[in-house]
């Protein structure tokens, strides 16, 4: 049946179990017919139906190769991969689905490396040649520089992990460290395939120059990378002895010498393309553009967490403040000869300033002292509240308590992110100054409001909360990004409120519980 929505295909545990059972009768019996033939993987492996390869049957596939590897049955791994070619000539070669394309020649990359860790050159020197084509294609084997080098950025890009747990070089498990070992075992076969393009230098199999060296990068880093890269495979490259070679059916020294004077005239091209760059760099409009929308999402997302006002008419005479924050760039960050980019630039800068506004607040309470000032072991905060006796006309500013401090502390109560004391509200405000709960009247609370800055040469990027900035003028030369916001705090005429400080240091002291006074006894 034609499978239209090419979902993948499971197979159920019985049938796994079934295959898996005369996969190991065909490892245990060396003249059975399976131990010679691959049926099996021509049932997989069907080009004639419409499903993707899944994980499970690479996971299978891996094993009963390994398996078939360990028990000297070269005669099945030569069929398997005759099959595995077939299917990919026929099957993906034409196809537009390149997820399965890219799997499935990873997948038998990762098989030719298995068979050159365990020294299996002959099964090599096959793979190396066979082709169900004329003029001669190899689908399974990177046959060009640039695809060789280009598999190599890609696959040293990928969690190592992933080699670990797809592709392991033997049935037990050798440690914590075998993910780096399977990847260095990836880089010794790229290095023999480098050397192999001089054996498959025919424009006709590729349609390509197959010693045609890849693209130099955009960036420095990308550069520097594929330096690091070339570097690596030349120094495998000179490791793999000349009897390597000869078993592989490869040219011997000669052609190692000359794929090592390949790469390093690419890495002598990536080298000046980098000099090109540093003396050619501008700065990145996308970057900027980048940092300027990080900037307006993060000021829409973060705010300070004080109260904040609603009474406009009111807080139109209230003086204005400016919170201001610069930072030198880095030229990583700015310019087009570079790729990396700030991923948290936004959010440090508005973070920044919203701890400004926040501090400046804590200050009043500073230039006006409270009525009582209670300091309350942490032991005995529970009773040194309810001696209170708040009602829900107060509030109470809990400035740097921690959060777990409600958690602990009987009668205070979470509901949909807020916290509340006997139905009062509760705000979180961080102070590195005191740890304190500030009591007063709702009504006597100091707010604050972002104002509109009127005295500056930066532009508005952002108008809800009147974020001003000099994103869109900085220059090569002057890389300080400046970032501002007006506020005000609306105070109320007299500020009236109580302090009870916690203190973790203090064992329980009952005189200091008794000190309490009810909060009417002060604040009406």
């Amino acid at each position: 049946m034609k499978n239209t929505n090419r979902s993948p295909f499971i197979y159920p545990v019985y049938i796994v179990q079934v295959l898996n059972q005369l996969m190991e009768d065909s490892v245990k019996n060396r003249n059975g017919i399976l131990s010679k033939r691959a049926d099996i993987v021509e049932i997989l492996y069907n080009q004639f139906n419409n499903f993707p390869i899944t994980e499970q049957v690479y996971q299978m596939m891996w094993v009963w190769i390994i398996k078939m590897l360990n028990a000297g049955h070269y005669d099945w791994i030569k069929q398997y991969w005759n099959i595995a070619n077939q299917y990919c000539t026929f099957k993906l070669e034409y196809s537009n689905k390149k997820d399965e394309k890219n799997k499935f020649l990873e997948f038998h990359i990762m098989v030719g490396v298995l068979l050159f860790y365990k020294k299996s050159y002959n099964l090599l020197q096959h793979i190396f040649n066979f082709t169900n084509t004329l003029p001669a294609k190899y689908p399974l084997i990177p046959s060009t520089f640039s695809q060789i080098f280009y598999i190599y950025e890609e696959l040293s890009e990928k969690n190592k992990r992933m080699y670990l747990l797809n592709y392991h070089m033997s049935m037990v498990f050798e440690g914590a460290g075998e993910e780096n070992k399977i990847e260095g075992l990836l880089v010794n076969y790229l290095a023999l395939l480098m050397i192999r393009l001089y054996d498959v230098n025919d424009y006709n199999i590729t349609y390509s120059n197959p010693l045609d060296t890849p693209a130099t990068g955009n960036t420095i880093e990308e550069n520097d990378n594929k330096i690091e890269l070339a570097n690596i495979l030349i120094e495998r490259i000179k490791r793999i002895t000349d009897d390597q070679l000869k078993e592989c059916g490869l040219s011997t020294m000669k052609n190692q010498r000359v794929v090592v004077d390949l790469l390093k005239q690419y890495i002598a091209q990536c080298s000046q393309k980098n000099n090109d760059l540093k003396q050619n760099s501008d700065i990145s409009k996308d970057k900027l553009f980048m940092i300027k929308a990080s900037l307006i999402d993060s000021v829409k997302e973060y705010k300070p967490q004080l109260p904040q006002s609603s009474k406009q008419e009111v807080e139109e005479n209230d003086k204005e403040f400016t919170a201001s924050q610069s930072v030198k760039l880095d030229e990583y960050l700015i310019l087009n000869s570079h790729s990396a980019i700030s991923s948290n630039l936004g959010e440090a800068l508005i973070n920044a300033l919203n701890s400004q506004v926040q501090q400046f607040y804590c200050y009043q309470f500073s230039l006006n002292s409270a009525l009582k000032n209670y300091t309350i072991p942490y032991r005995d905060f529970s009773r040194a509240m309810k001696r209170l006796s708040i009602s829900p006309k107060y509030v109470l500013l809990a400035m740097g308590i921690p959060t777990h401090f409600f958690d602990e502390v009987e009668g205070f109560i979470r509901e949909n992110n807020a916290i509340h004391y006997n139905k009062s509200d509760v705000y979180e405000i961080p102070s590195n100054n005191e740890t304190s709960i500030l009591i007063m009247k709702k009504e006597d609370i100091p707010c604050y409001k972002f104002r509109k800055l009127t005295d500056t040469t930066l532009t508005e990027i952002e108008s809800t909360r009147y974020l001003f900035s000099n994103v869109d003028s900085l220059t090569k030369e002057e890389p300080i990004l400046t970032v501002k916001q007006g506020f005000s705090i609306h105070m109320p005429q007299k500020l009236r409120y109580i302090r009870l400080q916690v203190a973790y240091h203090l064992e329980s002291d009952e005189m200091l519980i008794q000190k309490v006074e009810p909060i009417t006894n002060n604040i009406i």
